[in-house]
């Protein structure tokens, strides 16, 4: 156990992202009972980068999606947002969860981040808005969710209702498979986003 402690920390201080564990973290791991899982998951996690880096970009997005799909999600009731790395740490998370941990992800295998959205939509039927991973390139808009295990076209998606768009670069209304950026944003979840991002830079 000690041995996999020291190779998860000594790779994050190698690679300082978005999944870094710092020291805090690996304190706290070692005192839950859940923790030889925990470093499972996450050097797992690193090795699956490895073999990602090479992909193509649509393989990249593919498996991305499908890798982080298999982590069991559990919704809660709260508004909380976590980090990347709280969510391989805890096993589980909401919808917006599984689309923030894409996209750090994806950033992580170079996928250029002006082409990737989190968008905010509604399933048709449900009450409930839910979030995705949105990947845009040649007029093409692939979709990454949590509720499905293949990358699939928007245009092959129309259960699903657009409401907003946004990255680290600002916030997007979708009208007709295109995004058009809003002026004035005052979204929380762009909020929420960019205090995470902030979160990140600071090593939290």
């Amino acid at each position: 156990m000690k041995y996999l402690f020291f190779i998860l920390i000594f790779f994050n201080i190698l690679n300082a992202d978005a999944f870094s564990i710092n020291s805090e973290d690996k304190q706290r791991i070692k005192n839950l009972y859940t923790k030889k899982q925990i470093v499972k998951r996450i050097n797992n996690f690193h090795e699956f980068f490895k073999k990602a880096k090479n992909y193509d970009e649509i393989k990249k997005l593919n498996r991305v999606n499908n890798y982080i799909n298999r982590i069991i999600g559990k919704g809660d009731k709260t508004n909380e947002w976590i980090t990347p790395k709280e969510f391989l740490i805890r096993g589980r998370g909401d919808c917006e969860d599984y689309a923030i941990t894409k996209y750090f992800a994806l950033k992580k295998l170079n996928i250029d981040t002006t082409r990737l959205y989190l968008s905010v939509v509604k399933v048709k039927g449900s009450r409930n808005y839910h979030m995705v991973l949105l990947y845009v390139k040649d007029k093409s808009i692939y979709v990454l969710d949590n509720l499905s295990w293949k990358l699939v076209k928007l245009k092959k998606r129309r259960t699903l209702v657009f409401y907003y768009a946004f990255n680290q670069y600002g916030s997007y209304i979708i009208k007709n498979d295109k995004f058009i950026k809003e002026k004035n944003i005052r979204r929380e979840e762009v909020v929420l986003f960019r205090k995470m991002l902030q979160d990140i830079e600071e090593g939290k």
